[in-house]
């Protein structure tokens, strides 16, 4: 018996939501362009190209969610949090105070950090 290669992908995904959203993404398209901007190499107007998309982002999220689990649940995970909390508190820093090569640095370490978990 052969299985379908995404089917633990898919199971984790809420399908009702997808199809929803994909009706929802149609009808935006069929409210807000006109039939001439819809078509090939335009926006796609069809309900497949609505549902091709809506798969896509959900996989998207599962793929960040899964990953920022892994970040927060991993060995670094104490010193990710701290990070954060570093870069959450840069904006109340003195508006005196540049904080962009501080908060690159920070954000710089948090990508290796999540790289390495």
């Amino acid at each position: 018996m052969a299985t379908c290669p995404n089917t633990t992908t898919a199971s984790k995904i809420d399908r009702a939501a997808i199809i929803r959203e994909a009706w929802r993404r149609w009808r935006n398209v069929l409210a807000n362009y006109e039939g001439w901007q819809i078509g090939p190499g335009k926006v796609g107007g069809t309900f497949a190209d609505a549902l091709r998309t809506a798969w896509r982002v959900a996989k998207e999220d599962a793929a960040n969610t899964a990953r920022e689990f892994a970040i927060i649940t991993g060995p670094n995970a104490p010193k990710v949090i701290a990070i954060r909390q570093e870069i959450e508190a840069l904006v109340y820093c003195d508006s005196r105070v540049d904080i962009a090569v501080r908060r690159h640095r920070l954000e710089a370490e948090l990508a290796s950090l999540s790289v390495a978990a």
